[in-house]
């Protein structure tokens, strides 16, 4: 599933003006951008039971053909499975907060300048990595980072 897939699926969809009626398969299309949504939240999920609840909703989606009537459940469980699809984006939030708060624990200990000059008619730039340490209460952390080398040429 990309998003390419699902933008594609939104593009098919329009606006139903009042007294007219939904096509079969405008129905059909935004079950498909439902499923498609599923498919990409899935991948950003794995294995979170809201997944699981959000599927449950999905089973209940129907395909419809020329001359059946569309159901008010047709709309409104497409409404429970978007609702559902909500609640699965507010999760991937929370985790991306949860993490981002995480990372700002973290102060350095030794801040790393470096600042060099090259005699040489053709320098080459290189990535150049250091060692930074970082700490929290209770807590050590060494990693590796990359560093800014400015180089002049005299």
């Amino acid at each position: 599933m990309s998003e390419a897939e699902l933008d594609r699926c939104l593009e098919r969809l329009r606006y139903v003006a009042s007294e007219e009626y939904v096509k079969t398969d405008e129905l059909n299309t935004r079950v498909d951008c439902v499923k498609l949504l599923r498919g990409f939240l899935a991948e950003k999920r794995p294995g979170d039971p809201l997944i699981d609840e959000l599927d449950a909703v999905i089973a209940k989606l129907r395909y419809v053909r020329a001359g059946d009537i569309i159901l008010p459940e047709d709309h409104n469980y497409i409404v429970d499975a978007l609702r559902k699809a909500r609640e699965v984006v507010a999760k991937i939030e929370e985790t991306y907060v949860e993490e981002i708060k995480r990372l700002l624990q973290y102060r350095t200990i030794i801040p790393v300048e470096i600042e060099a000059t090259v005699k040489a008619v053709y320098p080459v730039a290189v990535d150049i990595t250091a060692e930074v340490t970082a700490e929290t209460v209770a807590t050590h952390v060494v990693s590796d980072i990359l560093v800014e080398v400015e180089v002049r040429v005299e």
